[in-house]
């Protein structure tokens, strides 16, 4: 038995296709998907539209003449949500931040395909 035989006699050949984007000849297969337009549908684009609106004006929106958020490096201030806070404040700056990325890191294990479907930026701006 010569080697070119070995290797085909052990090699299983699939039944069907392995890749959905793959022939069997090892060639490309077009997949050309469609949207399916729906209640939900038009749900998410009201969703998108009014957050990408709410992104665009969320520079300008100010609570008592400071803005909503704001890290300004220059002279070391952060503002959230109109606090202003000095680097004195840096242990509660801390807390605030892990409990920010905490509460992320939660809401994504809990919500996350409802997130990444309807309201990350990314896919909005998508």
């Amino acid at each position: 038995m010569s080697i070119s035989e070995l290797g085909k006699s052990t090699l299983i050949s699939p039944e069907d296709r392995v890749l959905p984007t793959l022939e069997h000849d090892g060639k490309r297969r077009w997949i050309f998907p469609h949207i399916s337009v729906g209640y939900y549908f038009h749900l998410r684009r009201i969703l998108g539209f009014s957050l990408i609106a709410f992104f665009v004006t969320l520079p300008w929106l100010r609570i008592n003449g400071k803005p909503y958020f704001l890290i300004d490096v220059i002279t070391r201030e952060v503002t959230i949500l109109g606090y202003t806070f000095l680097p004195t404040d840096t242990l509660l700056l801390a807390f605030f931040m892990m409990s920010v990325f905490v509460s992320v890191f939660l809401m994504t294990a809990l919500f996350g395909r409802v997130w990444c479907g309807w309201g990350c930026p990314q896919t909005v701006y998508m």
